[in-house]
């Protein structure tokens, strides 16, 4: 456990984003047992496989493996390649291209363009956008527009019209599902 936390402390003296800048390279399978601790510590590893052994059966995405008796170059490729992985892994995903965002004011926006909703409107399309591409009945678009009060089902049909054209320009369309609700579909991108 000592030699662990001597290759650890570099690490863990940097904060998440850098770990991955630490790689630890073990014998494997003479150190199996530093391998688990390290891979619970979250510490990406680089395995020297003995001539005599198979390389483990499973690794995770933090780790790598190669021969003991490979050249240094390859050595220096496989760390350098994990790097890569492990900056892909802990890097944010990028929001979604098709993403509509509603803010506080009623600016439905998207690739830099937006349209104003009202009040009505917005109430309307939060619970289509929260549906994720799945169909929202007429009577949960009532209660969302309307909450609380006694309404026809064909109140929604007039809102979600006029929600219908505002979004249009944003690469958005409002499909109605006949004897289900309706279903809100964004295209790959706004409408010139």
């Amino acid at each position: 456990m000592q030699d662990l936390l001597a290759d650890a402390a570099p690490a863990m003296r940097t904060d998440v984003e850098h770990r991955s800048s630490v790689i630890v390279i073990l014998r494997w399978p003479e150190e199996s047992d530093r391998r688990c601790d390290l891979a619970a510590a979250g510490i990406p590893r680089l395995l020297l496989v003995s001539p005599d052994s198979a390389p483990p059966p499973v690794w995770a995405v933090d780790e790598d493996w190669l021969s003991i008796d490979a050249p240094l170059e390859d050595r220096a490729h496989r760390e350098a390649t994990l790097r890569r992985r492990m900056d892909l892994v802990t890097s944010p995903a990028p929001p979604p291209v098709t993403a509509i965002v509603v803010d506080g004011d009623g600016l439905a926006r998207r690739h830099g363009r937006w349209v104003a909703l009202t009040e009505l409107e917005v109430r309307l399309v939060r619970p289509l956008l929260a549906a994720d591409g799945h169909c929202v009945s007429r009577a949960d678009l009532l209660e969302a527009a309307w909450p609380g009060e006694e309404r026809r089902d064909r109140a929604v049909d007039g809102a979600i019209r006029r929600v219908r054209t505002k979004l249009r320009p944003l690469g958005a369309q409002i499909h109605g599902i006949t004897g289900v609700g309706y279903l809100l579909e964004v295209g790959a991108a706004p409408v010139p």
